[in-house]
């Protein structure tokens, strides 16, 4: 004979397959988990444990818990103890509260008190016996108590849904007219449509007083995606609000105010206008800002080496929509746009240069993360042109009655922007001495005192590479334009930069002094190359610069002597130079011509290649 079945085990299985639609070999499964008998067990064995879900996973799996979870996933069953006592095979069908719950524990409550509780309150059959004001007062809670939960159910799907009269059962009620309204008008009837209209009026209310420059008051850094979803909601909202305010129930309120008299009848009149009003508002918005929005949801997909293109046109649309939305030319409205527009470069911008890893690259290799600043700064920089044009040339075509349409402050709409450039710069200039004091490691000096003067630039490298590489270090966001920790620790370093730039412009210029032939003064500078536009060493190894001038012009008076003397006729006392004793004469002196171009060719080349104004 089999073993007898778990009469508790058999009741929640009746209640999962029934509510939860699980199958017989998920539950066997399930019960045949060993954490899953230790939790039944304790449930049925411990007072103390009062309830039990079972919910479901989106893998069908069970999931039990011994107390209510925060959120579902999806439909659950719930057992809750009546009393703190053992559950047994022979009192689990009378001990236990038993139920289903949806992944909405608000929905669930809205649907309860509306299908259950109220029709329960306004039953006559429950209030027999209760006294006329108590009948009256616990009618008007409940009707109170189903309008917020009609609005409750609109927030929850997204709609703004107007309270009702007590006398309206829906706003799906297909009746026209209303019994109740019809013939003389009850004080307490006109009492309730001008209490539910203030409602209305609130609710209208709230929609209107939202400002979409609510973020940029509050000092965040909103993006365009904020405006758009602004006027979006705003147009649904209205759009429903709108719906209801031209059903025939509101109709036959309206007429009811006018046949009363009552004095809320012209402002429900100028709410309809003003809903009307801004329902035309939002909508014509919404519109002539989707061109804006498909083109930054592309720059948004787009490579960042790929923006360039995208800046003028974005800023094209920012102008046409400023000359052909009729609700949205104002230069609030346009300020507030750009702004959130300057948001989305930085965000692109920090999402490229990733600030989280962009220092690390101090410690490895510094040229790549330094092309990514430099097609940043560009980048931003267009941005800045891009506006200029615009502002400039081509709005004053547009509002040639309003030559000044479109001057703004520049603090008030670039600030922030023009400091995330200039924080783009610092760090570029980091990376920059980074990049350009690691050539100097090999530089090698000759001359008396090369060896004390190459000890001395190897020292001054490596300082000033360990200060570059202890940024990477650091625990704050570089790339946020408010971090006053960079902005103290960029001040130390230029100061350790700026001592370093002295040195090797006092390096340099002695180096130089110390070449004797044109060739080691070059060769000295191609060493230094790297720094020698560093504005400091610029200005001290300027006149070195003549002094190549100098001496490549004495090469070519020499090379021009020994070119003229052995040539010249008759031959000099001292003979004309010596050209190679084993070639013939002719090959000789096409060798020894050859190699006084190659003399004075590579110092012309070297020359040419230093960068100099």
């Amino acid at each position: 004979m089999s073993a007898p079945q778990d009469e508790r085990l058999e009741l929640l299985e009746s209640l999962a397959t029934a509510l939860l639609r699980v199958r017989p070999d998920k539950w066997a499964k399930f019960v045949a988990s060993e954490e899953t008998s230790v939790m039944l067990d304790k449930f049925f064995k411990q007072p103390e444990l009062l309830e039990l879900v079972l919910g479901m996973n989106p893998a069908g799996q069970i999931l039990p818990t011994t107390c209510f979870p925060p959120a579902l996933k999806g439909k659950g069953i719930y057992c809750v103890k009546k009393k703190g006592e053992n559950i047994t095979g022979e009192n689990c069908r009378t001990a236990l509260l038993v139920g289903d719950m949806g992944p909405s524990p608000v929905e669930q409550l809205i649907t309860v008190l509306q299908e259950v509780v109220s029709p329960l309150l306004l039953s006559e059959d429950e209030g027999a016996g209760w006294p006329r004001i108590v009948m009256e007062d616990v009618v008007q809670q409940t009707h109170r108590l189903q309008n917020k939960m009609f609005v409750m159910s609109g927030k929850i799907q997204g709609k703004p849904l107007l309270p009702l009269p007590e006398h309206l059962v829906s706003w799906d009620d297909s009746g026209a007219t209303l019994d109740c309204l019809v013939g003389p008008i009850d004080g307490t009837v006109l009492h309730t449509i001008e209490s539910v209209i203030i409602e209305w009026f609130q609710l209208v209310e709230e929609i209107f007083s939202q400002d979409p420059a609510q973020q940029l008051l509050e000092g965040l850094h909103p993006l365009p995606r904020v405006e758009f979803d602004f006027w979006q909601t705003r147009m649904t909202n209205l759009e429903c609000i709108n719906e209801q305010l031209l059903s025939p129930q509101v109709t036959v309120l309206s007429k009811t105010l006018e046949k009363a008299d009552s004095c809320y009848l012209p402002s429900l009149q100028n709410m309809f206008r003003a809903v009307t009003g801004g329902l035309e508002e939002a909508s014509d918005v919404s519109l002539h800002l989707q061109p804006l929005q498909a083109l930054l949801e592309e720059m948004e997909q787009a490579d960042y080496s790929q923006l360039r293109p995208f800046v003028p046109k974005v800023l094209c649309t920012v102008c046409l929509l400023r000359a052909h939305c009729v609700h949205y030319h104002s230069p609030a409205h346009i300020a507030r746009v750009l702004q959130e527009i300057c948001n989305f470069f930085i965000s692109l911008t920090y999402k490229f240069l990733n600030p989280e890893d962009m220092l690390k690259g101090l410690q490895g290799e510094p040229q790549e993360t330094l092309e990514g600043l430099k097609l940043a700064i560009s980048t931003t920089e267009k941005f800045f042109q891009s506006y200029s044009t615009y502002c400039f040339e081509l709005m004053p075509s547009l509002f040639p009655e309003q030559p000044q349409v479109w001057e703004f402050p520049p603090t008030q709409i670039f600030g922030r922007m023009d400091a995330f450039l200039h924080r783009l710069e610092d760090i570029k200039e980091l990376f920059q001495v980074a990049v350009d004091f690691l050539k100097l490691e090999k530089t090698v000096l000759g001359g008396v005192r090369g060896n004390f003067l190459g000890t001395w630039v190897l020292q001054i490298s490596e300082e000033i590479c360990e200060a570059t590489k202890a940024f990477a270090e650091c625990k704050y966001d570089p790339l946020d334009p408010d971090e006053e920790e960079w902005n103290r620790d960029y001040a130390v370093f230029q100061k350790k930069v700026e001592d370093a730039n002295k040195q090797l412009a006092a390096i340099f210029c002695q180096g130089f002094d110390d070449c004797n032939r044109l060739t080691a003064a070059l060769k000295l500078v191609h060493m230094f190359a790297s720094v020698l536009e560093r504005p400091l060493i610029r200005a001290e190894a300027s006149p070195c610069y003549s002094a190549l001038l100098g001496m490549f012009e004495a090469e070519l008076e020499s090379v021009k002597a020994l070119y003229d003397t052995r040539f010249v006729s008759p031959p000099p006392p001292t003979g004309a130079p010596a050209v190679h004793k084993n070639m013939p004469p002719v090959a000789g002196q096409l060798k020894w011509a050859l190699e006084l171009q190659q003399r004075l060719e590579g110092p012309h080349k070297d020359l040419l290649a230093i960068d100099h104004p």
